[in-house]
């Protein structure tokens, strides 16, 4: 509305207009890529108004947004707080929230002078967007630490908060499912839009791990070319090859039987989530887990296996000593190690003979029923 220079009714309509736009725009994208990517271009198409806006509303309103993008980042790594349901924590939160929020408002304006601050230079513009930015920061992403406590917490809840939740998290493709066949005939689609050959027994270790990183690897393609195989690869296996899939015989067993020993289950994959669920759905198994965590749909370089690890780990509210994922390639391996915890091979998958023990597993497991005999020995 600044930029267009328009007035009332005007620019009542233009807002409806540009919101309208913004929201489908906003939807589309966060398809595309990742939420903090996303988090980043909404803060940037905001931060325009800083070259020709000259009210304090748009300085605090940048504020206020760098500093909650900031605290959801900062909180679901560090604080992961649980939602209280009793009606007094909940009074309690708010208030003390809002006395956090004012009292440091107030307490951030003291070393400068009055005038200053209510002046419109380009001073006291950063000092308005960078004291409005620590402040809802500090309320929404510090504050938090302390509703594990009475009176903030619900005194059952912090009871079942003293018992470490243990999480047991699960690669996907060759550990949960057998997706080589559709896999492999992708894999072989892709690369022969590219002139090359290759047969479907050759092309299984490119079941599991992250499919740019896998074609560089291989067939020493730069980064850009294989970016464009992930692409050609996704033209048949969306529409075809995800269904040429099924779940490894036992599985729902073994999950129904850790779920019973109290483990929280979780899946981190290098699939996107999406595909990832529905699978599972299909499968009967989606009910089984408590998080389901992948990459973001249409986003061809992936997130590293350790990250989703993590986000999968945190999703179970495990901490790294009470966590251990299972997985059947290096890939899997290398990533747990990077994000602290144990990794179990399993033998039913894809990896090539000798690459879990050399990557670094605690252990193999050769089949399903031996699995949770190593699970319940180290966690």
């Amino acid at each position: 509305r600044f930029v267009l220079g328009v007035h009332y009714p005007t620019d009542v309509l233009i807002g409806w207009l540009m919101g309208a736009l913004i929201i489908v725009l906003l939807t589309w994208l966060r398809e595309k890529i990742s939420r903090r990517w996303l988090h980043l271009i909404i803060f940037l198409i905001s931060a325009v108004g800083f070259f020709y806006c000259d009210t304090n509303d748009c300085f605090s309103s940048l504020g206020l947004m760098a500093g909650y993008f900031l605290a959801l980042e900062f909180e679901e790594r560090y604080v992961r707080f649980e939602g209280a349901r009793k009606v007094i924590p909940c009074i309690l939160r708010l208030v003390c929230g809002f006395a956090v929020y004012l009292g440091l408002n107030a307490l951030l304006k003291l070393p400068f002078p009055k005038e200053l601050l209510e002046s419109t230079n380009l001073t006291a513009h950063l000092i308005r967007t960078i004291r409005y930015l620590i402040v809802s920061f500090v309320s929404l992403a510090v504050y938090p630490m302390v509703f594990k406590y009475r009176p903030f917490s619900d005194s059952k809840r912090e009871e079942k908060s003293t018992e470490a939740v243990r999480a047991v998290l699960f690669d996907f493709d060759g550990t949960v499912f057998d997706t080589v066949e559709g896999i492999t005939k992708s894999i072989q689609y892709a690369l022969k839009k590219h002139g090359i050959e290759a047969e479907l027994e050759e092309l299984r270790c490119f079941a599991g791990p992250p499919l740019v990183d896998k074609f560089m690897e291989v067939y020493g393609v730069s980064k850009e070319e294989a970016e464009q195989l992930v692409t050609d690869f996704r033209e048949r296996y969306i529409p075809v090859g995800i269904y040429e899939s099924s779940p490894f015989p036992g599985i729902g067993e073994l999950l129904e039987k850790l779920r019973a020993d109290g483990y929280k289950l979780g899946v981190s994959t290098s699939k996107p989530t999406q595909m990832a669920e529905q699978l599972l759905k299909g499968a009967g198994l989606y009910d089984s887990f408590d998080v389901v965590i992948g990459t973001s749909p249409g986003v061809v370089n992936n997130e590293p296996k350790w990250k989703i690890v993590q986000d999968a780990m945190f999703g179970c509210g495990a901490d790294t000593d009470h966590a251990v994922l299972s997985g059947d390639t290096k890939y899997d391996v290398e990533g747990a190690k990077k994000c602290g915890i144990p990794c179990i091979g399993v033998r039913w998958g894809y990896a090539a003979e000798g690459e879990l023990e050399s990557a670094g597993a605690v252990s193999v497991a050769a089949d399903m029923d031996g699995l949770p005999e190593q699970i319940h020995a180290l966690i």
